[in-house]
């Protein structure tokens, strides 16, 4: 009898131990699920942030230069292509991946309004250095509704930088699709003077 209850006594043993296993390997299928869609809704999250910012914007008449603008379907791709790398990658690498870095932890602590105002700021420049190839860049990159649009925008990345677990490709896609969508759809070819017509090379 009483080796019957000690085999009952490590079958029990037995099959809460395969339980735990299956507790266990349930939470890591989770976890890992999670960090695979992790980037993802890292975008999705980024670009509702600037949906939202724009809206809010135009709806206060903060964005009178921003104005509905049809365009065509085949000019789109090129345009996310060109953005893709220059200014997405390019700015973001910097902005986000090193002056931000791992470290920063939260949208709205210091280093990060910081950096992001100083990312704001940098389009003042940057309209100076581009005022011979695009002869609208100057005025437009030092209006103030534009430049909090830009501060939006890098707290935006900033946020899919974070909610991605700190990797780089996440705001590289929101500022990209950001910046097609505003030269695609949004004037911003005719508001850099770039009309329609054959651009500039890069």
């Amino acid at each position: 009898r009483r080796h019957g209850r000690v085999g009952r006594g490590r079958r029990e043993d037995v099959r809460v131990c395969l339980a735990r296993c299956a507790v266990f390997a349930e939470a890591l299928r989770v976890e890992a699920c999670d960090r695979g869609m992790r980037p993802a809704i890292a975008v999705v999250e980024g670009l509702a942030l600037v949906a939202g910012a724009t809206a809010a914007a135009k709806a206060c008449g903060f964005a009178d230069f921003l104005e509905v603008t049809a365009t065509e379907a085949g000019a789109v791709l090129p345009t996310f292509a060109r953005t893709l790398v220059v200014p997405s990658l390019i700015e973001e690498a910097l902005w986000r991946g090193l002056l931000l870095g791992p470290a920063v932890r939260s949208v709205l602590s210091l280093r990060s309004l910081g950096v992001n105002a100083a990312f704001a700021g940098s389009h003042i420049l940057g309209g100076r250095l581009l005022e011979t190839r695009r002869p609208g860049a100057r005025d437009l990159f030092t209006d103030p509704s534009f430049l909090g649009l830009a501060f939006a925008l890098g707290l935006a990345c900033t946020h899919a930088y974070i909610r991605s677990g700190h990797r780089l490709p996440a705001p590289v896609l929101v500022h990209a699709i950001a910046v097609t969508t505003w030269l695609a759809f949004l004037n911003g070819e005719d508001r850099l003077g770039l009309g329609r017509g054959p651009r500039p090379s890069s």
